[in-house]
């Protein structure tokens, strides 16, 4: 064999062809019999080549990237988008990243590209800006917030033959506006509102017109000891801290154990039922 020699590899093998080393990945993109191709350069710019790859080779033809790190987390989406091939690709900046990347391609691969991220502290301006990106914004601040969804809760408790909703509702409901006095929430809040002000205001600042942190931090007090008046949706779209799973053992559940309630609920004939409970409030994505 010449040291020089190349070789050229022929696979629908999705992990054979991420594993070879310095080479160059083509898709036949089309063939017509006898000798018609249509071969396009996978090229895989500033995205990741062996996502480009498996996105390639999966069937379906709408693709949405998750804010996830475990198909755990993606499950509950897939189940509510099931016309889509959800992609969890870690945090929100690789969503926004990658569905804009590959948007931008001028080949598409025969696919279309949307993102789904954790609302956070973002305000209607920015979720409508990320829209035309074809990025969209869960309800609620973070993933968690929406197994704590009241319609979600009542749908379970209905299907399960409960009568207790309207008690442990309210015990959920007041322990949420309890960790509004959790400090690790008040400093989150406070360093993303501060950030904000420094990126929107930075040449006033520059120039000495501005108190920066003295500014942002006396916005935030203010608008943090005004939460406590919010309606409990109003709430979880801003509670971003991990602890509110703890607010599901007032129904009787660890957050596992309350989760895979919800989730085997789409193994039934109420699947359907509880996949439009879901959009009641879930982003509809087109």
């Amino acid at each position: 064999m010449k040291p020089d020699s190349n070789f050229l590899y022929l696979s629908h093998d999705l992990e054979f062809v991420t594993t070879r080393k310095n080479n160059t990945v083509f898709w036949i993109k089309n063939y017509k019999y006898p000798n018609v191709w249509e071969i396009i350069d996978i090229n895989p710019q500033d995205i990741p080549e062996e996502l480009i790859i498996k996105v390639v080779g999966v069937k379906k033809q709408k693709i949405l990237f998750v804010e996830s790190e475990n198909n755990k987390d993606s499950q509950l989406y897939q189940l509510i988008y099931p016309d889509f091939k959800v992609w969890p690709v870690g945090g929100c900046n690789n969503v926004i990243n990658y569905t804009k990347a590959f948007n931008s391609r001028t080949e598409k691969f025969n696919k279309e590209y949307y993102g789904l991220i954790d609302r956070d502290f973002k305000s209607d301006e920015q979720i409508l800006s990320l829209e035309g990106s074809k990025i969209y914004t869960t309800p609620f601040a973070i993933y968690e917030d929406l197994f704590l969804d009241k319609g979600i809760i009542k749908f379970v408790f209905d299907y399960l033959g409960r009568q207790d909703y309207d008690s442990k509702i309210l015990e959920i409901e007041n322990e949420v506006r309890q960790k509004l006095t959790d400090e690790s929430f008040k400093m989150a809040y406070r360093k993303y509102k501060i950030q904000q002000h420094l990126n929107v205001n930075i040449e006033a600042i520059a120039r000495g017109e501005l108190s920066s942190i003295t500014i942002a931090s006396n916005m935030c007090d203010t608008e943090i000891s005004s939460f406590s008046s919010r309606t409990y949706e109003e709430i979880l779209k801003i509670y971003n801290q991990k602890c509110i799973k703890d607010c599901i053992s007032r129904l009787g559940y660890g957050w596992t154990d309350w989760t895979n309630v919800v989730l085997n609920i789409f193994n039934t004939e109420k699947a359907n039922d509880l996949r439009s409970e879901f959009l009641k409030i879930m982003p509809h994505i087109e």
